[in-house]
């Protein structure tokens, strides 16, 4: 049987209230990222146990997420196209898509990332484009995808894995985050031999997120 994925236009998710993080406040990219093009990558989130309207669940989340973490919803800027230096928290926030597949989660090996998953209009991310995109998509089954497309410089998989725990700690019911994410001011120029662990986190810190929520 073939499988069918609908898909809503996005719609712009903001934070649910005044950030903390002021508007138009900069934020230096470490010495690190500035090394790199600004590429995105994709995560993808499986929960086989239903919720209450998931789609509209996450959505709230999302947007109470983003008054602890405002960088979220925020651009990049710099000289150059492939040579971003700073973010600067202008309150953009997060394009947000709900779907749904006429399929159950045991018969999902039929959907492709692309279906389950917002991507980039080109193969590294622009000046323009937002640092977070995320889309839910609704399982027969009562199941449930979340996959949240993000540009590299905002977040390593460590970085997002906590974002994602503070929306599904949120969803629960949480009055705020376990954990409350702290900025340093000072130059965060890390070591090659730090990336290069960060590096190996990035490949195996989703296992296990299926709890999460």
């Amino acid at each position: 049987m073939r499988v069918v994925v609908t898909k809503s236009s996005p719609v712009v998710v903001v934070g649910a209230s005044e950030p903390e993080t002021v508007t138009g406040d900069i934020i230096d990219l470490t010495s690190f990222d500035k090394c790199f093009a600004p590429s995105p990558t994709t995560l993808l989130f499986i929960f086989d146990q239903p919720i209450d309207d998931p789609i509209e669940t996450i959505k709230k989340a999302l947007s109470q997420a983003l008054v602890h973490y405002p960088p979220m919803a925020s651009l990049l800027t710099g000289a150059d196209e492939e040579e971003p230096t700073h973010i600067v928290c202008t309150g953009e926030g997060v394009p947000f898509v709900a779907a749904a597949a006429s399929c159950t989660l045991e018969n999902a090996g039929q959907l492709h990332l692309l279906d389950l998953a917002v991507r980039y209009p080109a193969e590294y991310c622009r000046l323009s484009d937002p640092l977070l995109l995320m889309q839910v998509t609704s399982l027969t089954c009562g199941g449930f995808f979340v996959g949240v497309t993000n540009n590299h410089v905002m977040a390593d998989a460590a970085g997002l894995a906590q974002f994602m725990q503070a929306i599904g700690e949120l969803a629960r019911g949480m009055p705020v985050p376990s954990i409350v994410p702290v900025r340093s001011e000072a130059d965060s120029s890390l070591s090659r031999a730090f990336h290069s662990r960060a590096a190996q986190v990035d490949a195996v810190v989703a296992t296990g997120l299926h709890d999460i929520i």
